[in-house]
């Protein structure tokens, strides 16, 4: 064996012995990115989705959106506390993103009571149903409603 060959095994062979008997009190790296928090809210995403009452409205997951026929166009919402409850509004934390056949310039935001941010469309906040599971529910259209699902043109569908 060469000298050399000899010289790293010793290294290695005394690193390792070392590390094992080490009493060193090093403690773990602390990260400091910062971890989302359950009140979090990421960028919305408004899309359109295949309804049994046509094309509407849809979340980043395929949840239908509602508008509330009590709330003003472009007001603060008139659902909440426990109308929120039923109704989650769709929130985020930044500029809602349009998908494919939804109108960007029409997507906005309007601040809530609470200091969180509800995604609006063509001035209209926008809902979810809390009943409504699986992308393409309408739970929360009823005929003579307050709730509607809403058009590509964001006008109420129905209701």
């Amino acid at each position: 064996m060469s000298r050399i060959n000899t010289a790293l095994i010793a290294i290695a062979i005394a690193s390792l012995l070392g590390a094992c008997g080490s009493t060193s009190t090093a403690t773990k790296p602390t990260s400091t990115a910062t971890k989302p928090t359950a009140t979090t809210k990421p960028t919305a995403a408004v899309d359109l989705g295949t309804t049994s009452l046509g094309k509407v409205l849809v979340d980043a997951q395929g949840r239908t959106l509602y508008l509330y026929k009590k709330d003003a166009v472009g007001k603060a919402s008139a659902c909440q506390t426990t109308c929120a409850t039923a109704w989650p509004p769709e929130e985020t934390s930044g500029t809602a993103k349009s998908g494919p056949g939804v109108d960007a310039s029409k997507l906005s935001t309007i601040t809530r009571a609470d200091g969180t941010k509800q995604v609006t469309y063509a001035g209209w906040p926008l809902y979810r149903h809390a009943a409504d599971v699986k992308p393409g529910d309408v739970t929360g259209e009823k005929p003579s409603s307050q709730w509607c699902v809403v058009s590509a043109a964001g006008t109420a569908v129905g209701g």
